[in-house]
């Protein structure tokens, strides 16, 4: 299973509680805008990043509409009054659940 993933490095001195709140709002007002109910928003406190991941499914079609989607949330984060000092999108491998 693989994860595409919208990454936004913030400065340290703006990772306090009241930062990281107004990004979660803006991603999360951007994940309900695209209507992705499989978006998961993250915020990784020891590399200051936050962001947003989608998961991909086998087909190629499915690279296209995750990339349209996490465009979205690019302009949704751009339109904002947020601020970051790196932005980089990625394709992340992760393990599937276990089948019990």
């Amino acid at each position: 299973m693989r994860d595409a993933k919208i990454n936004f490095e913030l400065a340290a001195d703006q990772c306090t509680p009241n930062d990281i709140q107004a990004w979660m709002d803006v991603l999360e007002d951007a994940a309900n805008w695209i209507d992705a109910s499989d978006c998961s928003l993250f915020f990784d406190q020891a590399v200051s990043v936050v962001g947003a991941s989608i998961p991909l499914g086998p087909d190629e079609i499915d690279v296209l509409e995750a990339g349209a989607a996490l465009g979205t949330i690019k302009l949704e984060v751009l339109s904002s009054d947020l601020h970051f000092q790196n932005l980089w999108l990625s394709i992340q491998e992760r393990e599937a659940p276990n089948q019990a």
